[in-house]
C-alpha cells in the first residue's frame, strides 16, 4: 500500500521502501490533478493577470499572398489583341524562360510573397496551414498542333520550416485548384522561418510565350501550442 506522511518532516527510518515512496508521491499528484477544478476553486480565483492567451497558444498569419517571382507577364499568344483568340484571355503569370525563377521548370521555387520570416516560436507543437487558389492554363496539354507529344502540366507544393521540408503534396493536375496544405511539427523555443515552395514540370513541347502558372488569394497561418 502507498505510504503517506504522518509527520511534518522526514525523520530517521520514516521511509522503509523506496518504491512505496514513489507510489505515495504519485498518489498525491493524482489527488491534486483530480481535485483542482471549477467546483473547488474560489470565484475569480484565476484571472487574466495569472493566465493569458499566449501562455497557451500563439497565432500568426500572412494573408493576401499572390505570385511575384521576379517576372509575371501577360500571355503573348492568348490575349485580347491576338487574332488567334479575339475574345481575349487577359491572363498574367509565369512564363517559361522569361520568368527568372521558373526558367526551364522542374525545380522548386520559393513563393516570395508567402513566408513568415523571423517568427518567434515557443517549445511545443506548431501547426502550419497554407491555402490559396491556383490556375494552370492547359493550352498545350492536350494538343499543340505540331507534334505528337503533349505538354503535361501540374503543380506540387512544399512547406519548409527553417529550410527543412515538413510537407510535400502530390502533383495537382486540374486547371483550377483550391489548395490546402497543413503540417504539425514539434518545435523548440527560438526564431524560425517558414516558407512555401512549389514546382512546375520542365518545358516539354510547350511555348515560352504562354502563361504556365498563377496563384492568388494565399494565406499562411501558424498556431503554436505551448508545451
Amino acid at each position: 500500500m502507498a505510504y503517506r506522511w504522518n509527520r511534518r518532516s522526514v525523520e530517521n527510518k520514516t521511509v522503509t521502501n523506496g518504491r512505496e515512496l514513489d507510489i505515495s508521491i504519485n498518489d498525491f499528484i493524482d489527488v491534486m490533478n483530480n481535485g483542482i477544478d471549477r467546483e473547488n476553486l474560489p470565484e475569480a480565483g484565476v484571472d487574466k493577470a495569472m493566465i493569458f492567451d499566449q501562455n497557451i497558444a500563439v497565432y500568426a498569419e500572412d494573408k493576401s499572398c499572390a505570385i511575384n517571382e521576379g517576372f509575371c507577364g501577360q500571355d503573348k499568344i492568348y490575349n485580347a489583341s491576338a487574332s488567334s483568340n479575339p475574345r481575349g484571355n487577359e491572363i498574367f503569370g509565369l512564363r517559361y524562360t522569361d520568368s527568372v525563377n521558373l526558367r526551364q521548370g522542374g525545380s522548386w521555387i520559393r513563393a516570395s510573397n508567402a513566408a513568415l520570416d523571423a517568427l518567434q516560436v515557443f517549445e511545443g507543437m506548431l501547426t502550419i496551414d497554407w491555402r490559396c487558389k491556383s490556375f494552370i492554363p492547359k493550352y498545350y496539354t492536350f494538343y499543340n498542333g505540331t507534334s505528337d507529344y503533349v505538354a503535361p502540366k501540374f503543380v506540387q507544393w512544399q512547406i519548409r520550416y527553417n529550410g527543412n521540408v515538413v510537407y510535400e503534396s502530390g502533383p495537382q493536375f486540374t486547371q483550377w485548384n483550391n489548395v490546402y496544405c497543413t503540417a504539425t511539427i514539434p518545435v523548440a523555443t527560438g526564431t524560425s522561418n517558414i516558407s512555401i515552395h512549389y514546382r512546375i514540370p520542365e518545358l516539354i513541347s510547350d511555348s515560352a510565350d504562354s502563361v504556365v502558372f498563377y496563384f492568388f488569394g494565399g494565406q499562411i497561418t501558424t498556431m503554436n501550442r505551448r508545451k
